[in-house]
């Protein structure tokens, strides 16, 4: 096993990491929505007041990017995960 810091380490994957056995959140919601993730935590880290990393405009930035990422999400979820399904509906007059 390579020493802590050295450059021959490999990033383990999601799944074997030692968060995951704990963490109930399949593979494929961290693969597909990990932008959105980045984004939430970038933008929380960014609001905070008087720390290094602090900066109010790019926190805005990320946190508009994360809602609309959530929304994204949650539309998804509405439509089971289902890419072009069908796109008819039945009219609402009927």
């Amino acid at each position: 096993m390579p020493s802590r810091g050295s450059s021959t380490s490999t990033p383990q994957p999601v799944s074997t990491c030692a968060c995951a056995e704990s963490w109930p959140v399949p593979d494929w919601i961290l693969t597909r929505w990990n932008e959105v993730f980045f984004d939430g935590l970038i933008g929380r880290m960014m609001i905070q007041p008087a720390k290094p990393y602090s900066n109010s405009e790019l926190a805005g930035y990320h946190l508009k990017r994360f809602r609309s990422g959530m929304a994204e999400a949650r539309s998804a979820a509405r439509r089971q995960n289902l890419y072009a399904g069908q796109r008819w509906r039945f009219p609402e007059f009927a």
